[in-house]
C-alpha cells in the first residue's frame, strides 16, 4: 500500500513539473495598453451635433489582438473599432461618437472592450459638460410629436391620416343629412 502511495505522489509531482514547463508565458498572450483611457470634451453644445474621439491602442503582448466586441453604456454613445487582428507591436483604433442631443449637464460615459488579450475586458471613458439649447427652440420635434399624443405613436404618420378620414366621413354624413331635410 505503501509503494501504492508512493507512486501516486511521484506521477502527481511529475505531471505538476511537466504542466508548468509547458504552460505559456505571459508575453506569449496579447496585451492591450492604451496611450489614454480618459478622454473629456470640455464644454459642448447640444446644437453643434455629434461629437467624437478616437482612442489610439497598441498590442504590446506576443500574439495577435483581436477586439471582439465594443459595448457603450448608453445608446448616444457609439464605438467603432479596429475589426481586424492586431499584430504584435502594431496599433488599432477605437472611434467613440457621442450624441448630445435631448441632453444637458454633465456626463460620463463608459465603452467595455472584449478582447482575446490578458484579462479580456478592457474599458474607456469619455466625459464632458453638455449646454442644451434653450427651452424656446429645444425638443421642437418631440412637441410636434406629443402634441398628436398616442395615437400618432401607435399607428406612426398613417394615425393621423385616418383620424383625419375618420373625422371627414363622420361630419360629412351628417351634413348631407341636414342637407336633404
Amino acid at each position: 500500500m505503501k509503494k501504492i502511495i508512493y507512486l501516486i505522489c511521484v506521477v502527481f509531482i511529475a505531471l505538476n513539473a511537466y504542466s508548468q514547463a509547458h504552460t505559456k508565458n505571459s508575453n506569449d498572450s496579447a496585451r492591450i495598453e492604451f496611450a489614454d483611457t480618459v478622454f473629456d470634451f470640455g464644454t459642448i453644445n447640444e446644437a453643434d451635433g455629434k461629437v467624437s474621439h478616437i482612442f489610439e491602442f497598441k498590442n504590446v503582448g506576443g500574439m495577435p489582438l483581436v477586439v471582439l466586441n465594443a459595448k457603450a453604456t448608453c445608446g448616444c454613445t457609439v464605438p467603432e473599432w479596429t475589426k481586424t487582428p492586431v499584430e504584435q507591436g502594431k496599433s488599432g483604433t477605437i472611434e467613440v461618437k457621442f450624441n448630445p442631443s435631448r441632453r444637458s449637464g454633465n456626463f460620463e460615459k463608459t465603452i467595455t472592450l472584449t478582447t482575446n488579450a490578458k484579462g479580456t475586458f478592457s474599458r474607456v471613458y469619455i466625459k464632458g459638460n453638455i449646454i442644451g439649447m434653450p427651452a424656446d427652440n429645444a425638443n421642437l420635434e418631440h412637441k410636434a410629436k406629443r402634441h398628436f399624443g398616442l395615437w400618432d405613436y401607435i399607428l406612426g404618420g398613417a394615425g393621423i391620416v385616418l383620424i383625419l378620414i375618420a373625422a371627414f366621413m363622420f361630419f360629412g354624413k351628417k351634413e348631407k343629412k341636414n342637407l336633404e331635410k
